[in-house]
């Protein structure tokens, strides 16, 4: 017997040295030897005390075997908690499994999950971790909720089937870089609708303050062009078919969807008949969110593209400025 059970445990040890297994080389053969003792001359109630002994070593044995059986130093396996605590950080960070977790904590895999969490604290030295790992994931699933954070998404606004077109405010100021003819201006667009009069003060690349052209339009469809630091230049003077725009000027007009202008999400509006007959008088870009003035373009010949850089609600010209030299008259 006491010979059977020498060989039983050094093919065990044998088995944990091949497989790289912790192992204590000479305890568990001292404690065969102690087992394999001479029962000859012992009494019953030696012999009884003899057994008690040999059955406690054989109960160290395979506590020791158990102990063979764990990792192998330096790949000791994550506690119980750790495992819960790193369950529960990617809740905080990813809100759809919180909410998964809490809609299926009856299931089978919220079952999966606590004996998961609670495999390892069977051990004897995980003792403390078990009591955490077990009430961490009773109370998972009450937590889950809590934990879970939803997610905002932007959804964009859908334009109605027709949009209505932009109104202009009745005064404001708008700063504009103009291409025509190749070449390009600043323009500073003065409009006041209710005293029934325009103004466009324009200044080719390169010109200096002294070189603005001025052209100032009235509701009684006369327009003026003239330099004042220049009256040789003289003054030349327009009558028109029509006034100045109405705030509404763009009611009744085609809509042309949306597109990107200049970096801006724009909604388009196309209105009256061009040169060529093909194109559309004007294709008007506004910003999608406030309906303030991007491009606009006139399709007169050759386009003139306005590119709108400042708009200012309200700002007017100074008074004397609207007045036309003598030389126009």
């Amino acid at each position: 017997m006491a010979r059977d059970l020498f060989d039983e445990v050094a093919k065990d040890k044998g088995s944990a040295c091949d497989s790289g297994l912790m192992r204590r080389d000479d305890e568990e053969l001292n404690m065969v030897v102690a087992i394999a003792g001479d029962w000859d001359g012992m009494t019953e109630r030696e012999a009884k005390k003899e057994q008690q002994r040999r059955s406690f070593a054989r109960v160290k044995i395979k506590r020791r075997r158990k102990v063979f059986s764990q990792p192998i130093e330096g790949k000791k396996a994550m506690p119980s908690s750790s495992l819960c605590c790193l369950l529960l950080l990617l809740l905080i960070s990813i809100p759809g499994l919180a909410s998964c977790l809490a809609d299926h904590k009856d299931d089978k895999s919220m079952r999966k999950l606590e004996l998961l969490l609670t495999e390892r604290s069977k051990n004897r030295e995980w003792k403390q971790d078990e009591r955490f790992s077990i009430n961490a994931a009773a109370t998972l699933a009450e937590t889950s909720t809590s934990l879970s954070l939803p997610l905002e998404v932007e959804e964009e606004e859908e334009d109605p089937p027709t949009p209505t077109p932009p109104v202009w405010p009745e005064v404001f100021h708008a700063s504009i870089v103009q291409f025509r003819n190749g070449t390009s201006s600043l323009v500073d667009l003065y409009y006041d609708w209710r005293r029934g009069r325009n103004a466009n003060l324009i200044r080719k690349q390169l010109d200096g303050p002294q070189e603005v052209l001025f052209d100032l339009e009235y509701q009684n469809r006369t327009s003026f062009y003239f330099t004042k630091s220049n009256p040789e230049r003289g003054c030349k003077k327009v009558d028109f078919p029509v006034g100045i725009l109405t705030p509404d000027w763009l009611a009744g007009a085609r809509y042309l969807g949306r597109k990107n202008i200049n970096g801006f999400e724009c909604r388009g509006w196309a209105k009256g008949q061009g040169k060529p007959e093909t194109e559309d008088f004007v294709h008007y870009w506004a910003r999608a969110s406030d309906d303030l003035p991007v491009r606009w373009t006139f399709h007169v010949g050759e386009p003139m593209e306005m590119n709108v850089y400042g708009f200012v609600v309200g700002e007017e010209m100074a008074e004397e400025e609207w007045q036309a030299p003598g030389w126009c008259f």
